[in-house]
């Protein structure tokens, strides 16, 4: 892959399962950090997520396609929803490759 990539729920459960049957090599990225609204008019701290690494390698039939999640905050104490969303894509990028 040459993105990170953040995988569905069904494509976790893939990975997990196949992790013992060295079909996948792949490294997890935390993204984390901070937002910000002009509606709101202060910094909040967006969902984490864990993201496939760049460069993580997996059999042709099993590349995840990832998918675009709403990272906006979720902040309990101030009982207000973020103003908009904020997201964080995910898709992958696959490049298929031949093995000799």
């Amino acid at each position: 892959m040459f993105s990170l990539t953040l995988p569905t729920n069904a494509e976790v459960e893939t990975i997990k399962s196949i992790n013992n049957q060295q079909v996948a090599q792949y490294d997890l990225t935390l993204r984390k950090g901070w937002t910000f609204s002009s509606l709101n008019l202060f910094q909040m701290k967006r969902q984490t997520v864990n993201m496939l690494s760049e460069g993580s390698v997996f059999e042709e039939n099993l590349c995840p396609v990832g998918k675009i999640e709403n990272v906006a905050p979720l902040d309990e104490k101030m009982n207000e929803d973020f103003p908009h969303p904020v997201f964080r894509y995910g898709k992958s990028f696959c490049v298929s490759l031949k093995s000799y």
